[in-house]
């Protein structure tokens, strides 16, 4: 089975927001990129029927490089309102290649949807058996990234 789905994370008022849990992932790229890779709250989460196999940033500005989290916190906190502060894509991979060539593949199609425009992105392979059938894997890639490239090479404070 083929499976993609696509998320815009959306700064919102927080007047708005009715179902704050569900809406804390969805509209924040911080709690998005702490889902894909398993840290903060989220290190204890699905801990018992999903494994993270792999997680990776790349493309950060200087000040985020050794820390991604500080990028996904400024993009929530200084991106004006209503506009996006990243998108949030998961892919199905096939089960039948192993961890290694499932990052390999990973790599290659970031490679080719943000490296080549040096977008920042942070993404994280994570596998579980299947509940249909309680026997196949599904193995799935997570790839968080923001729009704004730092192709131009200026250098931007996390306010900018």
């Amino acid at each position: 089975m083929y499976y993609f789905d696509l998320r815009h994370n959306l700064k919102k008022v927080k007047s708005e927001r009715k179902n704050t849990r569900r809406n804390k992932f969805i509209h924040s790229s911080k709690a998005g990129y702490h889902y894909i890779t398993r840290t903060s709250h989220f290190s204890m989460h699905k801990q018992n029927v999903e494994e993270l196999e792999y997680t990776a940033s790349a493309n950060m500005p200087n000040w985020a490089e050794d820390n991604p989290e500080f990028f996904w916190n400024a993009a929530d906190q200084y991106e004006s309102m209503s506009k996006r502060t990243s998108t949030h894509i998961t892919i199905a991979l096939p089960k039948e290649l192993s961890k290694l060539k499932r990052v390999e593949l990973s790599n290659q199609l970031i490679h080719e949807f943000c490296g080549k425009y040096k977008m920042p992105y942070s993404f994280a392979i994570h596998s579980h058996i299947a509940s249909i059938d309680d026997r196949y894997e599904q193995p799935h890639l997570h790839l968080l990234y923001c729009e704004r490239s730092i192709f131009d090479g200026i250098e931007r404070t996390p306010e900018k």
